[in-house]
């Protein structure tokens, strides 16, 4: 997490690696509760400095995996408060497939459609160009 106050000062916390994260993770009935331990953190943060009358930019950034689709995303919270108390957020969240064409049939089955994609923008680029130059 990250968070900006009025004055541009910034501060950047990483939830697991927080006390109350670490101790709750060293339990044995915490033992794997990531998101847990996570929230945990959060609220304390919440409950210190990072609830004050100055704060003007909190950023939550977070990588997660998909082990079905092969697939990495990114998801990042932004809120932005002016100085009325007015909040604005924004979400975003962007992902990346490490095998896209996944194996086998499928892989084929794709790439003959990616193929055939290729062919009908060189034909619509091809046309267009000759229209241009005519």
């Amino acid at each position: 997490m990250k968070m900006t106050d009025f004055d541009d000062n910034t501060e950047i916390k990483w939830l697991l690696q927080q006390d109350v994260a670490k101790q709750h993770l060293a339990t044995p009935e915490g033992e794997g509760q990531h998101k847990e331990a996570a929230i945990l953190a959060a609220k304390e943060l919440k409950n210190g400095t990072w609830s004050s009358a100055n704060l003007h930019k909190i950023w939550l950034s977070f990588v997660t995996y998909d082990e079905l689709a092969e697939a990495f995303a990114i998801t990042t919270a932004y809120v932005r408060v002016d100085e009325y108390g007015s909040a604005e957020p924004v979400m975003n969240s962007g992902s990346i497939y490490m095998n896209p064409y996944g194996s086998g049939s499928t892989m084929a089955f794709i790439i003959l459609f990616d193929v055939f994609f290729i062919c009908l923008v060189g034909k619509m680029f091809f046309s267009e160009a000759k229209d241009a130059l005519l």
